[in-house]
């Protein structure tokens, strides 16, 4: 089994009316496993995978700059059907 840890990862936490950052690293956001002749993708944080804008207009998931996650979702996919 391959291991990749993001070490620039981090938690946004509610701490009173903000969220703070706190490290991630070392924690699992998703395991992909090959499973008899299957593939599985376990994903912590569904947000992730999703495109959204909060009630103050703040977006998150797919659409926050800065992220990779379109790209994530697309290996996932490829990695699922063998294309990866």
């Amino acid at each position: 089994m391959n291991v990749i840890f993001c070490t620039s990862a981090v938690d946004y936490v509610p701490a009173g009316p903000t969220l703070q950052a706190r490290a991630a690293d070392g924690r699992a956001q998703a395991i992909a496993l090959e499973i008899g002749t299957g593939r599985v993708v376990v994903m912590a944080e569904a947000a992730a995978l999703t495109a959204q804008i909060d009630d103050k207009g703040a977006r998150f998931g797919m659409q926050l700059p800065g992220t990779d996650n379109q790209q994530f979702a697309v290996n996932i996919v490829r990695w699922l059907s063998r294309l990866f």
